[in-house]
């Protein structure tokens, strides 16, 4: 009996050594974890940012320009915080009195024909939404030179504008 126990004992002592060893092992071969990084702090352009340069800088007409952003608009799948902040871009733009006044810059008008139409399809707030629509239509008419800045369809849209920032508290 008593070499069954020093056997039992001494059996029971080698399984845990067993064990301890396998979960040394086992935690040994774990993949050590990555380091957090910090964010690199160089600016990102946007993928939508290089496609409207590249439009911008096209040889097509300022028709043509305007048409193929705004097909690009309509299939860009925005994020919930590009809508807010192409918003917030759009009317810092219209308070500053710049959206129309160089439409010459095909690139800036361009940029924000996208950021307005993207708005004006993708915004929850309806005075948002009507901002947009009537700043894409004074960026429009005005980039293609139907209207100027101080034709009397853009001097209606402005008011209507006024009329949404208003609504909005802006």
């Amino acid at each position: 009996m008593k070499k069954a126990f020093k056997f039992g004992c001494f059996g029971f002592i080698a399984l845990f050594v067993i064990l301890v060893i396998a979960l040394i092992i086992d935690i040994s071969n774990d993949d050590p974890k990555e380091k957090s990084k910090p964010k690199e702090t160089a600016p990102v352009t946007a993928k939508w940012e290089e496609k409207i340069k590249e439009i911008a800088s096209s040889d097509k007409s300022t028709t043509e320009k305007f048409d193929e952003v705004s097909k690009y608009a309509k299939d860009y799948k925005p994020s919930k915080d590009e809508v807010k902040q192409f918003g917030d871009e759009i009317i810092k733009e219209y308070k500053d009195k710049n959206y129309i006044k160089d439409v010459s810059n095909h690139e800036y008008m361009l940029k924000n024909l996208f950021k307005s139409q993207i708005v004006d399809k993708n915004a929850s707030d309806k005075n948002l939404k009507d901002f947009a629509f009537d700043f894409w239509q004074n960026s429009k008419y005005n980039y293609r030179g139907v209207e100027n800045a101080t034709s009397s369809a853009t001097q209606a849209n402005e008011r209507q504008m006024d009329k949404a920032l208003s609504k909005m508290n802006k």
